[in-house]
């Protein structure tokens, strides 16, 4: 991450894992979304002073790549994936095992992919 108001690099994220398809951050968390379909987050309290985080937290979000990953404006906790499964998921991050809801629509077919997402309301 780079701060542009100093003109540096503030933090470095090593994830030693697929390549990276999607970010979102919050002001705790930078959550990465990946081309197998899972989800790592980066908790930025817990870095080193190398400047060097890890991943506190995975999920085994989707079947194929992620698409993107949004974190809720209102509950900190809460965030959307999407993917090239044709499925949007809602997920908490103290339940990594299971989403609070899975989006598909009736009629898809393997072929279904979901490009983007968006939080609708307040922010």
């Amino acid at each position: 991450m780079y701060d542009v108001s100093r003109l540096a690099v503030q933090e470095s994220v090593f994830t030693n894992h697929k390549t990276i398809t999607c970010l979102d951050s919050t002001s705790q968390y930078v959550f990465g979304g990946f081309e197998d379909g899972v989800v790592r987050v980066f908790d930025l309290r817990k870095s080193s002073s190398s400047t060097r985080s890890s991943a506190v937290q995975t999920y085994v979000a989707h079947d194929k790549w992620l698409s993107q990953i949004k974190c809720n404006p209102q509950a900190e906790n809460v965030f959307l994936t999407s993917s090239y499964d044709g499925k949007i998921k809602m997920w908490d991050l103290r339940n990594p095992t299971e989403p609070l809801s899975v989006l598909k629509r009736t009629t898809a077919s393997n072929e279904d992919k979901v490009f983007a997402l968006a939080w609708n309301g307040a922010s």
